[in-house]
């Protein structure tokens, strides 16, 4: 059985991890024996790892530790490939697989647009480009962000595969079911419809976008914003609600989102950027019509606007105050985008896109053999 170490430099409640830890937890039944090596083991992705997952905690406590720890790993266990996500986890383990007698194939995951976001320093897309290049196989997780690392980082087409985010699907449709039998988890106490927005309290989420254009709408048709997650503008986010007169909830990392979104009116993903949009299949797959900008570059590849959501200009909040007012106040779009959301959804069902990396993975492990 070939083996596979994966590598994460952490353990918190984003989508990258929440990925990984779920292709720790699928790839057995796909024939791989697996380790699941973190930088450090804390963190909401805990929860999500399965009886059986293997982890190996590095306890890294500065990063220039990671690579030296997880070559040592390597060297112990001698896995047939090492498969890295985020630009830290990548660079790490191709400097860990530097010189090693016996270099298993290395495949890393790009989640993001590097362009977009605009905050990485030249020195780190260096190194980043340095370690792709370098790389026997990179997946990206959409279409655009695969062609911004073959142009930007001048890899060959051939070792880029786009592979979107598995999504436990089936479960999280199960759960909304069986959640909509019971009280919404804010209480019943109003009437009003609840939109959801779900990510870390970032930049990137553009959350006070959402907030900005709640906002827009007249006092009397505005919804309540929920917002799960946890991170440094909570302070900032609720001073923003409190100020335009928007009555925001704040629950913090939420482990199963299922019970907010089956009782959600609407699901906004308001990014600046985002390489896959995790939570907008999640969203589907519990019954709830999504909207979302149109961001570099996940969600265009998710989205047939009007179809299974509606996919709005890049950070246009008016456009989106009246997306969410004209859906909110029309029970028959909302029942078309669910559907047509329920009908997409079995693209990333968690065994499918487990299997797509399993071959992946054996693929580049064979090419590299020959």
């Amino acid at each position: 059985m070939p083996k596979v170490l994966c590598y994460l430099p952490g353990l918190e409640g984003g989508g990258a991890e929440r990925t990984m830890v779920n292709l720790a937890n699928g790839l057995p039944a796909q024939g791989w024996q697996v380790k699941l090596a973190v930088g450090r083991a804390v963190g909401g992705a805990r929860d999500w790892l399965a009886p059986h997952t293997e982890v190996v905690d590095l306890a890294v406590q500065r990063s220039r530790q990671a690579p030296l720890r997880l070559r040592r790993l390597i060297r112990d266990w001698q896995p047939d490939v090492v498969f890295s996500t985020l630009i830290d986890g990548n660079v790490a383990a191709r400097v860990a697989c530097l010189g090693l007698r016996h270099r298993p194939a290395l495949v890393v995951r790009e989640t993001n647009s590097h362009q977009a976001r605009g905050d990485l320093p030249g020195w780190l897309t260096r190194i980043a480009g340095w370690a792709y290049r370098g790389a026997d196989h990179l997946v990206a997780l959409s279409s655009g962000v695969g062609q911004e690392m073959i142009h930007s980082y001048h890899l060959s087409p051939q070792r880029v595969t786009v592979i979107p985010n598995p999504v436990d699907t089936t479960s999280l449709r199960q759960q909304a079911d069986a959640a909509r039998a019971a009280p919404p988890p804010w209480g019943a106490a109003s009437s009003r419809p609840v939109v959801v927005g779900m990510g870390r309290l970032h930049r990137q989420k553009g959350f006070e976008r959402l907030i900005e254009a709640v906002a827009l709408l007249p006092a009397d048709q505005r919804p309540r914003v929920a917002i799960l997650g946890d991170g440094s503008l909570r302070d900032a986010l609720s001073a923003q609600a409190q100020a335009l007169g928007v009555d925001l909830l704040l629950p913090g990392f939420v482990r199963s989102p299922a019970a907010w979104l089956a009782h959600a009116a609407a699901f906004v993903l308001s990014s600046r950027w985002e390489g896959f949009g995790h939570v907008l299949v999640e969203a589907m797959a519990c019954g709830v019509p999504v909207l979302s900008f149109d961001c570099p570059y996940g969600p265009r590849d998710i989205i047939l606007s009007g179809q299974n959501g509606l996919l709005l200009p890049e950070g246009d909040c008016p456009a989106l105050a009246s997306a969410l007012s004209g859906l909110l106040s029309s029970p028959e779009q909302q029942q078309g985008l669910r559907q047509g959301g329920y009908a997409a959804v079995p693209n990333y069902d968690l065994p499918a896109i487990t299997g797509r990396y399993a071959a992946l993975l054996a693929a580049t492990l064979n090419g590299k053999k020959r």
